[in-house]
């Protein structure tokens, strides 16, 4: 799927994990939704470089 065309539905369609984490100040819980760039740093998902995208096992419920 090229992400130029759909990245609006790639981004509706992909299953963003809601994270809980602490903040290094005052250790605030912050409870967020991540961008896709977050998903492939995190490693929840990986693009081919082609506009496709997968989810990796990390990245499933």
């Amino acid at each position: 799927m090229n992400i130029d065309e759909h990245g609006e539905e790639i981004l509706e369609a992909l299953w963003i994990k809601t994270l809980e984490e602490k903040t290094a100040i005052g250790a605030t819980e912050f409870r967020g939704r991540q961008t896709l760039a977050q998903l492939i740093e995190n490693g929840l998902v990986t693009s081919d470089g082609d506009g496709s995208l997968s989810l990796t096992e990390k990245g499933l419920p």
